[in-house]
């Protein structure tokens, strides 16, 4: 009796395991056959939920290659103090980070190349601004938005929009942990841990969340890297890493 409890639950589990990967392959095939207009669409149709000016960026996907293999990252204007500058990652010994002042057209990582995406911010009834990043609220009475993504994916467009957005897992399940974010606030895998400056010891502001999958090296894959800079000094980084 227990063994054939267990049998049938081990099946149902099965059943639902496969229908899950045809479900995230039949979304990952029809991302990857989506033109760059046909992208272009669905990342202007969110940014224009914006009301406010945005304060951050996130990288979405493409379908180009990057002409290097390096990764150099490029900081939108809407990032201060460090906007025009751009970030480069290395990864000879270790992965580190540096600032450069090299002009960068568009995002690139392991020969891939990404599209910034400023954040929508929208006032809330208080007053506050309030970043808008989930997907949930970006279709939210967004029939433009909605109907650019059927157009790649009719099947599963909310689906395809969650596996734009995480670039660092190939799903359709959205965790914000899974996005790299350019400025803004980090979506921590473990617990926060903030860091302050040298110079001036204030608390130190996020530059770039960059989920370590996107980083060559197989015990990158594991990690998350967040870089951190000082707005009075604007020199001053610091790199946080936070293992699974």
């Amino acid at each position: 009796m227990i063994i054939s409890v267990l049998f049938r639950l081990l099946a149902r589990f099965a059943l639902i395991l496969i229908r899950f990967n045809r479900k995230r392959r039949h979304i990952i095939r029809q991302a990857a056959r989506a033109t760059d207009d046909q992208l272009e669409r669905v990342y202007r149709a969110i940014e224009s939920k914006t009301t406010e000016s945005p304060a951050y960026g996130v990288l979405t996907r493409t379908n180009r290659t990057a002409l290097y293999a390096s990764a150099n990252i490029p900081i939108p204007e809407y990032v201060q103090p460090w906007a025009g500058k751009s970030i480069i990652v290395t990864n000879a010994d270790k992965v580190e980070f540096s600032l450069s002042d090299a002009t960068i057209t568009e995002p690139a990582i392991a020969g891939k190349v990404f599209r910034i995406l400023a954040v929508p911010r929208e006032q809330t009834k208080t007053g506050k601004s309030h970043d808008q990043f989930s997907p949930k609220n970006y279709v939210e009475g967004n029939p433009d938005l909605m109907n650019a993504l059927r157009n790649i994916c009719p099947r599963f467009p909310e689906e395809l929009l969650a596996f734009l957005l995480s670039v660092g897992h190939n799903s359709f399940e959205f965790d914000p942990v899974h996005q790299a974010r350019v400025g803004g606030s980090p979506a921590w895998f473990q617990n926060a841990e903030l860091p302050n400056c040298d110079q001036c010891r204030k608390r130190m502001v996020l530059l770039l969340q960059l989920p370590g999958t996107l980083v060559p090296g197989k015990a990158n894959t594991r990690a998350w890297f967040y870089l951190f800079g000082c707005v009075k000094h604007p020199e001053e980084t610091k790199v946080v890493v936070q293992y699974d």
